[in-house]
């Protein structure tokens, strides 16, 4: 006679839970231990189990109890064991997963409930999630069924081999030839400029739909299926999104990890297509796509994709490495455990079949991701902050980035508010680890609320130069520097000589010409003196005598011009750098960047190349437009930053030392507009010193001035926003 359950302990009687017949469950290994991945059919939400939790989810396909359980366990895996109180919690995990079901009544209100709550929180993740927005996608199986068709030789050895050598040739020409690739580079400016716009936005695009095609395509050559291909709005930047869950039932992690490194792979191979394309094509709308693709290419890969502490391709091929499915969640439920039972003495161990070292290895991970995350949020909302600026939105940037925040925060609020309402978790909290816990961040807010902060002005300015004598080619021909740029010079110093053989060689002629010449002409008085007849020859001798000569004075001073001298005292300065053109490598004379560099010796110049820019020694000062809002703030003797264009790496500081208001005339205004200074008929000029400025510099180079105004903290910014924005009396 059977015992009734009700005079059975807790651990004896018949658990109320059954596993799920419907799910999908495909067996693969993980470190060379057995494991499975269990797909549910309906969400298509995917489920890593390892082979003891496998086995316990398939001893509840009968009627059992945790006592069952526990003896079944440890005669399977001895002699490992585990206690009542972990197989509760797995038992809890699998119910929240959906993968088992009660037979109780009353299961229907409660999965109701849950999917609810599910819901709702899918719409609370949407809301908060503000730079990352997906607008939706489409079945991507039967287009990417009938590309794989076409690609698949691509797949091959012989198109693995294909794609090495395109690599290697691109490389081999970064390494021989990078520094004249390099000095053929636009500038930043000329880059970003808004005729540049559509190329970048053709070169992201389309490098972002074959990124995406390679994950699919990869998926689909090793037996996966692409489930759906959508648009992502990543800040603000419309982008696409691969989903390739379907990785995880691939048996072997490398084609696991192949399927995760495909868009970095193939990413890789258009930017060495693009660098070869853009070194062999000359300029023009195919060489600027073709130099946008490379930087896209380069940049996505490094900074984005290949990071894996970023939820992209990187963090995906972690997660196949480590055997690791869910890497971040994990990882962030190590971390979540140990503050609860740090919190409130709760026995057990997040994830207790992972090895010690590995889940060391995972909380390391989750707090790296953290730290990284909120360093790319900060990035990104001074990116947008920079963006916006000219329109005046900055305050729509200030609530993205609250939202944001709040997203942050959120979930750990969350759980806190919980644990409070729970008077058993209440009881259990430890009361002094609850106070440094409390005390703790009331110090770090008030830390962060009183932050340094630091105001500036930002305007657009041009660097003065009084005087500045620009030096020119006057004669053709091979150059040979006599000083160094950035030396001090006197007037009438050598800067340079030239030679050119074939203006030499017609002096030389010339020269022999005026010599016979004079013979001849020496000859005829001669005879004239010995009381014979010339004629009309002598004359015509004396004309042609004087002809010659005249050419020979003309060859002399162009040969006294192929030495350059400085007209004034002061700084040699180099005119702005010669670009390579398409073509120039197997023209005489190829040379490149400033010609009295060491390196261009002996390169032909042409009459007419600038040469050097002699600046006469004294301060230099930039004047920068200051924009009218700003104008109030900036006074003499505030320390200031500016960047130069032609100096994008290097700093220069500099002090203010005052500010002027001009009314200019309609052509000023235009050739004002023309550099970007704001207020065409009305400036205020900010007159800024420069300390130490670097020698590269021309005269009139553009630059971007940031003036220190104010020192503040952030909370008081804070409070200027919040009282600007709603009108706040404090």
């Amino acid at each position: 006679m059977s015992a009734s359950p009700l005079n059975l302990s807790a651990a004896d009687r018949p658990l109320p839970l059954r596993a799920r017949g419907d799910w999908q469950v495909v067996r693969v290994e993980f470190s060379g231990q057995p494991a499975f991945v269990a797909t549910d059919p309906v969400t298509l939400a995917t489920v890593q189990l390892s082979a003891e939790e496998h086995f316990l989810w398939e001893r509840l396909r009968e009627p059992t109890s945790l006592s069952q359980l526990r003896r079944a366990f440890e005669h399977r895996f001895a002699p490992r064991t585990v206690t009542e109180t972990q197989l509760q919690q797995f038992l809890t995990k699998l119910h929240r997963q959906a993968l088992v079901v009660s037979d109780r009544a009353g299961q229907g209100a409660e999965l109701i409930a849950r999917d609810a709550e599910r819901r709702r929180a899918q719409r609370r993740q949407r809301l908060l999630q503000v730079f990352s927005i997906r607008l939706g996608g489409f079945r991507a199986g039967p287009a990417v069924d009938a590309l794989y068709r076409i690609v698949r030789p691509a797949f091959s050895w012989a198109g693995v081999i294909a794609g090495l050598a395109l690599l290697a040739a691109a490389m081999s020409l970064l390494l021989t030839r990078g520094g004249e690739m390099a000095a053929r580079l636009p500038g930043l400016a000329e880059l970003l400029a808004p005729s540049h716009w559509l190329i970048w936005a053709a070169a992201i695009l389309g490098v972002k739909l074959l990124h995406e095609l390679g994950h699919a395509l990869a998926l689909r050559h090793f037996g996966g299926h692409c489930r759906e291909i959508g648009v992502l709005l990543l800040a603000g930047m419309p982008t696409l999104y691969c989903d390739a869950s379907d990785a995880w039932r691939l048996p072997s992690k490398y084609r696991r990890m192949a399927v995760s490194g495909a868009g970095v792979v193939v990413e890789l191979l258009l930017a060495a297509a693009a660098v070869l394309l853009w070194n062999s094509t000359p300029p023009g709308l195919f060489h600027s796509l073709a130099l946008s693709v490379a930087i896209v290419c380069s940049v996505h890969t490094v900074a984005i994709n290949a990071n894996p502490l970023l939820r992209y391709d990187g963090y995906y091929m972690l997660a196949d490495w480590l055997e690791v499915p869910n890497l971040a969640d994990r990882s962030r439920g190590l971390i979540r455990g140990a503050v609860r039972r740090w919190l409130l003495a709760e026995p057990g161990v997040d994830e207790p079949l992972l090895a010690p070292a590995k889940r060391r290895a995972l909380v390391v991970y989750a707090v790296a991701s953290a730290a990284y995350g909120v360093f790319v949020l900060a990035l990104i909302v001074a990116m947008l902050l920079r963006a916006v600026e000219p329109y005046r939105a900055e305050r729509l940037v200030y609530l993205a980035a609250a939202l944001a925040i709040v997203a942050l925060v959120f979930a750990p609020l969350r759980a806190a508010v919980q644990v409070w309402r729970d008077p058993n978790q209440r009881r259990r909290l430890r009361q002094m680890r609850l106070a440094a816990v409390l005390l703790a961040l009331a110090a770090g807010a008030w830390g962060a609320w009183n932050w340094p902060m630091v105001q500036r002005a930002e305007a657009p300015a041009v660097l003065v130069a009084a005087d500045a004598q620009p030096v020119f080619v006057t004669t053709a021909g091979r150059i040979e520097p006599r000083v160094a740029l950035g030396a001090e010079v006197h007037a009438g110093d050598l800067l340079a000589t030239f030679a050119n053989p074939d203006l030499q060689q017609a002096a030389a002629r010339q020269e022999g010409e005026v010599a016979a010449a004079r013979v001849r002409v020496e000859q005829l008085r001669t005879l004239r003196a010995a009381g014979k007849s010339t004629g009309a020859a002598l004359p015509t001798a004396l004309a042609e005598l004087a002809d010659a000569e005249a050419q020979l004075a003309q060859q002399r001073d162009q040969l006294r011009q192929l030495e350059i001298r400085s007209s004034t005292t002061g700084q040699v300065l180099p005119p702005p750098a010669r670009r390579t053109e398409a073509g120039d490598e197997q023209r005489l004379g190829y040379w490149t960047g400033h010609a009295l560099r060491r390196r261009n010796c002996g390169a032909w110049l042409e009459s007419g190349t600038p040469l050097a820019v002699i600046e006469p020694a004294g301060e230099r000062t930039v004047h920068a437009a200051l924009d009218p809002a700003d104008v109030p703030s900036v006074a003499a003797g505030q320390p200031a930053r500016v960047l130069f264009d032609q100096a994008p790496l290097t700093i220069v500081a500099g002090e203010v030392r005052g500010v002027t208001r001009r009314i200019i005339s309609t052509e000023e205004a235009q050739r004002s507009a023309a550099i970007s200074m704001p207020r065409p008929h009305v400036q205020y000029v900010a007159e800024i010193v420069l300390v130490d400025p670097p020698d590269v510099l021309l005269p009139a180079a553009r630059a971007t001035v940031k003036i220190e105004t104010q020192r503040s903290t952030l909370g008081r910014l804070v409070r200027r926003e919040l009282s600007e924005l709603f009108r706040l009396p404090w």
